[in-house]
């Protein structure tokens, strides 16, 4: 009777552990990337109206206030005519 107990134990055992996690495929989905935020600038002297701007994704012209638009971390050149102005980091106010 011993005996029997242990191989209905060890066959218990063995049962469970092939049954455990077994690691297949996730049904978790991808993370979805986060839309930039598109955020407004001002270029300021006094304020600059009509200032052609181009970052990576914004491209445009001041309006009456001197205010472009960017997303957070992009470089912004400003022109006008021939004379051109880059500058490295887009910031919500920027000075002459």
């Amino acid at each position: 009777m011993n005996r029997i107990n242990n191989l209905a134990c060890i066959l218990i055992i063995t049962m469970l552990q092939a049954c455990g996690g077994s690691g297949g495929g996730s049904s978790s989905k991808p993370p979805v990337p986060e839309e930039p935020v598109v955020s407004t600038g001002v270029f300021l002297d006094s304020p600059v109206a009509g200032l052609y701007f181009e970052t990576e994704t914004q491209a445009g012209t001041t309006n009456d206030a001197g205010e472009f638009t960017y997303i957070e971390g992009e470089t912004v050149a400003f022109s006008l005519g021939v004379l051109n102005l880059v500058v490295p980091l887009a910031e919500k106010k920027l000075l002459l």
